[in-house]
């Protein structure tokens, strides 16, 4: 069954129905493990865009992607974006409950 995600603490967890834009917590890992470059990279394509930093798990392509994801540095000039291993926030309801 479907669980809200109005009560979610962004810090911790990503609502899958907002495809994890809501996301603010701390997770700066790839899902292969890889570490995330800096939002603000002279390479990056989002230096200066409003909401990502550091180099955080994010998600501002909503329409593109299903969740929260970074660049990763691949040196020689190339970044690619990969998906980050950010929690589901309506899998941790269903897990407490």
């Amino acid at each position: 069954h479907w669980i809200s995600c109005e009560k979610a603490d962004s810090e911790f967890c990503g609502c899958a129905s907002a495809r994890q834009a809501d996301y603010r917590g701390g997770i700066s890992v790839t899902v292969n493990g890889e570490e995330c470059a800096r939002w603000d990279d002279e390479r990056s394509p989002y230096r200066g865009l409003y909401g990502v930093d550091e180099n955080f798990c994010r998600n501002p392509k909503v329409g593109e992607y299903e969740r929260a994801w970074c660049l990763v540095d691949r040196g020689d000039h190339h970044m690619t974006e990969e998906d980050c291993d950010v929690p589901s926030c309506e899998e941790e309801a269903e897990e407490r409950m």
